[in-house]
């Protein structure tokens, strides 16, 4: 098996003396874990393989978890063995595999509030058993055949309490998982729980569900943001001579690290010196150009001077723009998606950084309202954006039209670097408006009214219902 953060399959790995072949890998932490199909004795499989410091104690822990739930008749797939993988240093256990298993996390409406039902259901079957689960996301509740499982045994572990507050709150947990679009399906979700655990309602756990919704939407942002600049599954980090590389794993190895030897930064530097420029700022310059075998769009933070240079040490607004961008990509919230963030260092200081982005085209809605005004279901396509940004509870900072990209005629948000938490909207709604004039205006007002995101510009606020 490849040790290289690349890792592709299939392969073939040696589990106690017996030879797996590696269709299908679900999961790639380099150096600590692999989950994959494969298949052993004329059957599919999934293995998950522990590797590196501590495999054995995370090894057990998991079948701990997976014995639990079988334990409990909960839906999870039946652990079928427990390996040595002497070739690696590392153990292996061996589930059922799901036929045409997915995670629910990939389902589009309307199938995905009907799966979000049936995992709630999953999820209070777990807790009247006195269990929980530590690690709620959605890739953790997989559908098959109609029915929603719950796999991943190294988050399970006692309730410790049996308290219906405790089960509320690990509901609310649950819910921060889907985007905050969604949030609309919490009383109907709140509902099937109660009846699942045979509780009678009451608006009083409706409401303390939704604040519970809200703080713990802020912790998965925070645990999100934390893994983008480290290695995981998702992320790499990777030091070069005066350049530390972070970059979106798949995309990296796929394509961007493939070139130049596997420098990313060498294939950038070369690639900027006959590249496009569509923005040529003081404070930034924007690049188009082609890295590996696709466009993307390049932002060069510049640095101007010496007390330049030790602000962006302080605060550094290619690090915000990188996080704040994966914070809208957990949401769901459309924006151009972060692929790599290279900072050039001299001495203990950043010098240039470049924030490399999918590439969403040129037009904005300040060209498109100039030529044609505002095309059909534009401005309710705005108004969602803004109403998912207050239930985030984040404010963009530069609400100008420039800054609303449409891409395949869906509005996307851009330029990240002042995008911060934030009770109210009022000032981006200010900003936004202030955009437009005449009759323009008055239907953006119109439309921002009739959704309930009311503008007051004589105080300056905004409500949310």
């Amino acid at each position: 098996m490849a040790r290289g953060h690349g890792l592709r399959a299939p392969f073939t790995l040696l589990c106690a003396g017996e030879a797996l072949q590696v269709e299908h890998i679900f999961r790639w932490l380099p150096g600590r874990r692999l989950t994959a199909r494969t298949h052993w004795r004329g059957q599919a499989v999934v293995l998950k393989l522990f590797l590196g410091r501590g495999a054995v104690r995370r090894c057990a822990r998991d079948k701990r978890g997976a014995l639990r739930l079988m334990a409990g008749a909960a839906a999870t797939p039946r652990l079928l063995a427990e390996m040595a993988v002497p070739e690696l240093g590392g153990r292996a256990l061996l589930f059922e595999c799901l036929p045409g298993g997915r995670p629910i996390a990939s389902s589009p409406e309307p199938a995905a509030a009907e799966e979000a039902a049936l995992a709630v259901r999953v999820l209070a079957q777990l807790h009247t058993q006195g269990l929980t689960h530590k690690d709620m996301h959605l890739d953790n509740f997989v559908l098959s055949e109609g029915k929603v499982y719950i796999v991943d045994g190294d988050g399970v572990a006692p309730m410790s309490s049996r308290s219906k507050w405790a089960g509320l709150r690990a509901l609310a947990t649950f819910l921060a998982a889907y985007p905050p679009a969604a949030d609309g399906r919490a009383a109907g979700l709140l509902a099937c729980y109660e009846q699942a655990r045979n509780w009678r309602g009451g608006p009083s756990r409706l409401r303390q569900l939704r604040r519970w919704l809200r703080q713990a939407r802020q912790r998965r942002i925070r645990r999100y943001l934390a893994k983008t600049g480290r290695n995981c599954t998702e992320f790499a980090v990777r030091k070069e001579p005066a350049h530390r590389c972070l970059t979106k794993r798949e995309w990296a190895w796929g394509q961007g690290m493939a070139q130049s030897g596997g420098s990313l930064s060498r294939a950038l530097l070369n690639a900027l010196a006959t590249a496009e420029v569509i923005k040529d700022g003081n404070s930034a310059t924007v690049f188009r150009l082609e890295l590996g075998g696709e466009l993307v769009v390049v932002k060069r933070y510049n640095v101007r001077s010496l007390g330049h240079r030790l602000r962006a040490w302080f605060r550094p607004r290619s690090r915000r723009a990188w996080r704040n961008g994966h914070a809208l990509r957990l949401l769901q919230i459309p924006t151009a998606e972060p692929l790599a963030l290279l900072e050039r260092h001299r001495g203990p200081f950043s010098a240039e950084c470049h924030l490399l982005m999918r590439d969403l085209g040129v037009l904005d809605l300040a060209t498109e309202t100039r030529t044609s005004g505002w095309r059909p279901g534009r401005l309710r396509q705005i108004v969602n954006l803004f109403q998912q940004l207050a239930a985030a509870g984040l404010s963009h900072g530069d609400a100008k039209a420039t800054n609303f990209l449409v891409h395949n005629d869906r509005v996307h948000l851009i330029d990240l670097d002042s995008l911060r938490p934030c009770r109210t909207l009022a000032i981006d709604i200010h900003r936004f408006l202030g955009n437009f004039d005449g009759a323009l205006r008055a239907e953006a007002e119109v439309e921002f009214a009739q959704s309930g995101l009311t503008y007051n510009p004589s105080n300056c606020s905004a409500r949310f219902p």
